[in-house]
């Protein structure tokens, strides 16, 4: 299932709004204590809560940009101490500029489509409301080819910019210009949980902690319940992943996502020693360590073998393709569903798509989401 948005009541909005007519209000203060948003799983952010205040951290120690969230006509607390040199935001926020896909699930979840103006590239986007407001030209493009358009982003003057994760002097233009940018690192997380828990970032800009809380916890206990299917598994397949572009193979590092989805879906990762997230290898290493794999994850660049064997006959030599089989996630199961889009707020679905592919015996009626199979002939 692809977890929706759910409503926020409207009762207690209504007697807000009363209230307002009828008397002049204080200027409003961070949400109270039930709806703060308590960090478990991620290494990469921290969410704090002080006072008429929240504190939002995104990156290590040595490199961590530091965010002050107060409530809109709030004045913010004195930026000294641990808050020296931290920037400023409102909340909550009404405009936002995202440059990665992977944010897109977060904000349909919570329903704040309405706050994203601008995407990198509109004609890429999959998810469902959010492709609609691209087509009715409610959200801008700012890097139809990948580059950053800073001018774009400055003349639109967005709340928030939120990054992709990679540095791109074009994000000091846009700070340069007084628009807070927002470091995305949910793609070095090394667990499932933690890549999905980053929705408490999109929940803290948008006061929707109450939210994410709710549907955090559903993901955590569903994903549980999916990885106890091979828990006690007597048997467990090896696995490689990735595949050559430009004569490079990228795979997953023994630290990444990918290789605690296999862990978890009772596979035994090739790499799963290495410490990375992620690894440039060549072919002959490759065939070395991963040939005899039972099953070969997330291979790029081909959805048949004719195509595998196209790109470089040595890919033809991979034992997975008449053994545990060979499964991509290039080919577009359900159009409305992207991995790079929902793959965080749908971990257990993806899990029982490794869990498929892994030991098809243990889920036989599974309907996979994100993985399909490559015919091996």
């Amino acid at each position: 299932m692809f977890p929706r948005a759910m409503a926020l009541g409207t009762a207690v909005v209504a007697v807000l709004v009363s209230s307002a007519a009828s008397a002049t209000t204080e200027p409003p203060t961070t949400p109270p204590a039930t709806d703060t948003f308590t960090v478990q799983h991620a290494e990469n952010f921290t969410l704090t809560y002080d006072g008429d205040h929240k504190v939002l951290t995104v990156g290590s120690a040595d490199t961590a940009a530091t965010f002050v969230l107060i409530q809109r006509g709030a004045e913010p607390p004195a930026l000294d101490g641990e808050l020296a040199g931290a920037t400023v935001i409102e909340l909550p926020i009404e405009t936002m500029f995202s440059e990665s896909s992977s944010h897109y699930g977060f904000i349909d979840v919570l329903d704040i489509e309405d706050t994203v103006t601008g995407v990198g590239d509109t004609s890429l986007v999959v998810t469902p409301e959010l492709a609609e407001r691209a087509a009715a030209g409610e959200i801008e493009s700012f890097a139809p080819s990948f580059v950053v358009d800073p001018e774009l982003v400055v003349a639109a003057d967005p709340d928030v910019y939120i990054t992709g994760g990679n540095a791109d002097p074009a994000h000091d233009v846009i700070a340069a210009a007084g628009i807070p940018v927002v470091p995305n690192l949910e793609w070095l997380e090394t667990t499932p949980q933690a890549w999905a828990e980053w929705v408490g970032v999109f929940a803290a800009l948008t006061n929707t902690e109450a939210q994410a809380n709710t549907l955090y916890a559903e993901w955590l206990a569903d994903y549980d319940a999916a990885a106890q299917l091979a828990g006690d598994v007597a048997e467990r397949p090896t696995a490689i992943t990735g595949g050559l572009f430009e004569g490079t193979w990228y795979a997953s590092g023994g630290g990444s996502i990918v290789a605690q989805f296999i862990a978890d879906a009772g596979g035994d990762y090739v790499y799963d020693d290495d410490p990375s997230t992620g690894l440039e290898l060549d072919i002959e290493a490759v065939l070395a360590d991963g040939a005899g794999a039972d099953v070969w994850l997330l291979p790029q660049g081909f959805t048949t073998r004719e195509q595998a064997i196209a790109l470089d006959e040595r890919l033809d030599g991979f034992a997975a393709w008449d053994g545990g089989g060979v499964w991509t996630n290039q080919v577009a199961l359900d159009p409305t569903v992207s991995f790079l889009e929902s793959g965080p707020v749908m971990i257990d679905d993806y899990l029982l798509d490794y869990v498929g592919a892994l030991h098809p015996d243990l889920v036989p009626d599974h309907e996979f989401v994100f993985l399909s199979e490559v015919p091996p002939s």
